[in-house]
């Protein structure tokens, strides 16, 4: 059979974007999707520069072709509108199960008001997972009352409250009428912690598309502005002035400040990349780290639930790589690579560890991770470095390969590739009782296999 025709569409019908649904690490082209033939960005011009800054930056691979558009998925996923195609990235493991493990991994509240009955969550994406969570803190939190603080105002009053301000009496060269010029301090909802839940739930509003959701969203942004809140916009100075007020009375109030700010920092593509800012464009959508997410779980389920090792997040690695002495240009720095973990026993490192948001199992390891552990390996008491990947397959097992002198054939190190079921740590995080604490352990104690200092190679 003859090839098929290589034709673009015509104007009219490529104005309506193709929708593309992927999940991580995976690609999509003309060759293997016909929606994808004839589409181009010569209607939309300005777009080429956000698929180059997407592309550079590793979060989402557009290639224009001579007979399409291809498209490569990384650990990045989300939506985002290019032009003539919108790209959905669903993660490997959805619904409630993502829910439990975004919960555990950012410290949040397992909140079961109305859940299944208001919004399924089963079929929601990323960002609804989010925003579904944000509505359920901030139901609890309204559900709780609002938390006021002290500001204080300046108003002439016939009845004084407050601190009466004789300097502006004096200013004023004394007393002309029945009123005092006073300084009170009324307790008010008005501030910066509940003025960022407000932008964050117009924002959150906007932005999904389960109508469900968004009128839970638009409900409580009406309920906050009742209250008296002022609509402010949703950005970094209102995230660090909320930030800057907390106090142990608004403790409450810090799972719903995590929430707004994921959905801030990965909000545009990421429009806040120094990248697209320099290039001045602009783009809907929401791409989220799911390698950053993955870490900040282990890390966690780590440092909790380890026996008999220390975890250290991220220490870097020295003395492995150094310029010789009088062998160095001038304002170089010496290479210090940062694992993502360190296992430390009696206070000697004697393993590090790195987290991949990638199925090693069912995709291949890239060799530039491969030399990366190897350096690992090289700089830890035991030799050994661990790479742990997240997959969704039970049947993935440990992987372990040995760092040889290339000469002398002798034994240097060894890299272990090993499997993080992420299946098994979302059913162990889910519960609290005693009995998921044991399980959560003995997780832990598997993933920690080798790093103790009973080791023996």
């Amino acid at each position: 059979m003859p090839p098929a025709p290589t034709t673009r569409r015509s104007s009219p019908r490529s104005l309506a974007p193709v929708t593309l649904e992927l999940t991580e690490w995976s690609r999509s082209s003309p060759d293997s999707d016909a929606t994808l033939r004839g589409l181009s960005f010569d209607e939309c011009p300005e777009l080429r520069p956000v698929a180059a800054a997407l592309t550079r930056a590793g979060r989402l691979e557009v290639t224009e072709r001579r007979d399409g558009l291809a498209v490569t998925t990384t650990s990045w996923v989300g939506r985002v509108e290019l032009g003539p195609i919108i790209v959905a990235v669903r993660p490997k493991i959805r619904g409630l199960p993502l829910l439990s493990l975004l919960r555990y991994a950012y410290g949040l509240r397992d909140l079961r008001l109305f859940d299944e009955l208001q919004t399924p969550v089963t079929d929601l994406g990323f960002e609804e997972l989010l925003i579904h969570q944000l509505v359920g803190e901030v139901e609890e939190l309204v559900r709780r009352g609002l938390a006021r603080q002290y500001l204080p105002i300046e108003a002439d009053l016939a009845s004084p409250i407050g601190r009466i301000d004789v300097h502006r009496i004096a200013r004023r060269g004394g007393i002309r009428e029945a009123r005092l010029p006073c300084r009170p301090f009324p307790r008010r909802t008005d501030f910066a912690l509940n003025r960022l839940l407000l932008a964050g739930l117009n924002t959150s509003a906007r932005r999904t598309g389960d109508l469900a959701l968004q009128r839970r969203a638009r409900r409580l942004s009406g309920a906050l502005a009742n209250q008296g809140v002022n609509v402010g916009r949703l950005d970094h100075d209102l995230l660090r002035e909320a930030r800057r007020v907390r106090s142990r009375l608004t403790a409450a109030y810090q799972p719903a400040i995590r929430i707004v700010e994921l959905l801030l920092r990965d909000r545009g593509t990421t429009i806040s990349d120094e990248e697209l800012a320099e290039e001045g464009v602009r783009t809907s959508g929401f791409l989220f780290d799911m390698n950053s997410f993955f870490q900040s779980l282990l890390s966690r389920l780590l440092n909790e639930n380890a026996r008999g090792v220390e975890i250290q997040d991220e220490r870097r690695l020295t003395r492995v790589l150094a310029f010789e002495p009088g062998h160095k240009r001038r304002g170089r720095r010496e290479p210090a690579p940062r694992p993502d973990f360190a296992a430390i026993c009696r206070g000697v490192v004697t393993t590090y560890l790195d987290a991949k948001y990638r199925d090693v199992w069912s995709h291949s390891c890239p060799a530039k991770w491969l030399y990366q552990l190897g350096i690992y390996a090289l700089g830890c008491s035991h030799r050994l470095a661990i790479l742990l990947y997240a997959t969704v397959d039970a049947a993935a097992h440990d992987e372990r390969m040995v760092v040889r002198d290339p000469h002398a054939g002798s034994h240097r190190g060894t890299v272990v590739l090993r499997p993080v079921d992420l299946n098994r740590v979302s059913k162990a995080v889910m519960s609290q009782s005693p009995e998921a604490q044991a399980v959560r352990r003995e997780l832990v104690k598997s993933l920690l296999q080798d790093a103790s200092p009973t080791r023996t190679r």
